[in-house]
């Protein structure tokens, strides 16, 4: 936990000096967003602030690993020693959009929200610190630096047209 933090920061640092953020750099930012608002959603008590709250990790998780997907994932498949561990993301993929499917269906009164939200966070967790701490230095080790930013510069594209879809 302490060294994905400090891993972290040279990251949020670039972000904030508005430097263009590699692949890698990018999807750690959407990380992080979406640990903020796990954050968010276990301090809210407010039945109807919490749906909000819910709604958009659904939107960020849903866009995120599209972006993932579509681009980042085809690119990694490309270099031979990461298709295992792309194979187990896009499962790892696969059960968190089942469970962003149940929970996007599910009332916010539910008893049950808490439970779903309660394995939603592990799994999301689980799966970011494979990336982070697995597939991110392997694939920082086996693209160029050109490369990387190339995908960074695809994947805020992406996300940016998602969001102005949502908007």
């Amino acid at each position: 936990m302490l060294t994905q933090m400090f891993t972290r920061i040279p990251v949020l640092l670039k972000s904030v000096s508005k430097r263009k953020l590699d692949a890698t750099e990018q999807l750690q930012m959407d990380h992080m967003k979406v640990e903020l608002l796990f954050g968010q959603v276990k301090l809210v008590r407010d039945s109807k602030l919490r749906g909000k709250i819910i709604q958009k990790i659904v939107f960020e998780l849903e866009t995120h690993a599209r972006i993932e997907e579509e681009i980042f994932y085809p690119a990694c498949e490309k270099i031979a020693e990461l298709k295992a561990i792309i194979n187990e993301s896009y499962e790892e993929h696969k059960q968190i959009k089942n469970l962003l499917n149940d929970l996007s269906r599910s009332s916010m009164s539910s008893d049950k929200i808490e439970a779903k939200l309660t394995v939603l966070i592990e799994d999301v967790m689980h799966h970011v610190r494979a990336e982070e701490n697995e597939l991110f230095p392997k694939v920082r080790k086996a693209m160029s630096q050109n490369k990387l930013d190339k995908l960074g510069g695809q994947l805020r594209t992406a996300k940016l047209e998602e969001n102005r879809k949502a908007a």
